[in-house]
């Protein structure tokens, strides 16, 4: 079989391969933003005072990892628009279902592993930096936010860029739900053409460049944190 890129140039095929990369990027951002609100929330609930709120939190991050993304995803897909209120139910079925539940599934898989990422970042804080702000008379809420947090999430930002890298690749596996995105779009061209090194050499080289800026951010903000360091 020899080398065809019309495949992938050619109008038509082109633009759908592009669609597809355009609803991947679309999903891993609702996903990485989600996910980064719900894994805060979570860690700030596993750091509580209360032991029921740090009991709930901990099951929470359990229960999520051990259950495989595909399940997830068939999860939010098949059984939980069924749990739901006729209203609710109907209004979400005349929107994007799969897009909706697809991006549901990756924010709630995502955030049990970006809990566990500030979490550890909070931790790293020592106990001084919290006594010192409560001697200046800030509160809890003050002190998490001025004090703790910023320096938090300066100790998380690269794991949390590979988490990044992480929910875009993951991305693939809503094909099984029907969203149209880059794997599923590559599919549906091989079916089409009959041509297979194409469109997967396509969605190979754009998960790669997309990981690669992601990595490329990384390692300008360890540069970055590095120099402020010295200075």
């Amino acid at each position: 079989m020899t080398w065809n890129a019309t495949v992938v140039l050619w109008a038509q095929y082109g633009a759908s391969l592009l669609a597809g990369l355009a609803t991947t990027l679309e999903l891993a951002a609702i996903a990485i933003a989600g996910s980064l609100l719900l894994g805060t929330l979570v860690s700030l609930a596993s750091l509580s005072r209360w032991r029921p709120i740090r009991a709930i939190a901990a099951a929470y991050v359990d229960f999520v990892r051990c259950v495989p993304l595909l399940v997830h995803a068939m999860f939010w897909y098949f059984g939980a628009t069924e749990l739901l209120p006729p209203a609710v139910k109907e209004w979400i079925y005349e929107q994007d279902l799969s897009m909706i539940a697809g991006a549901t599934a990756l924010i709630v898989y995502s955030a049990s592993f970006v809990a566990e990422d500030i979490r550890s970042g909070i931790r790293s804080i020592s106990s001084g930096q919290i006594e010192a702000a409560r001697a200046l008379g800030f509160g809890f809420l003050r002190s998490f936010r001025w004090v703790i947090f910023p320096q938090a999430i300066e100790a998380v930002i690269p794991p949390l860029i590979g988490q990044a890298m992480v929910i875009t690749k993951n991305t693939s596996v809503t094909l099984m739900i029907g969203v149209v995105e880059l794997i599923n779009a590559t599919r549906r061209v091989q079916d089409a053409t009959f041509r297979i090194v194409e469109p997967y050499a396509f969605a190979t080289l754009s998960y790669l460049i997309v990981c690669s800026l992601l990595t490329l951010l990384a390692m300008r903000y360890e540069r970055w944190a590095k120099g402020g360091a010295v200075a």
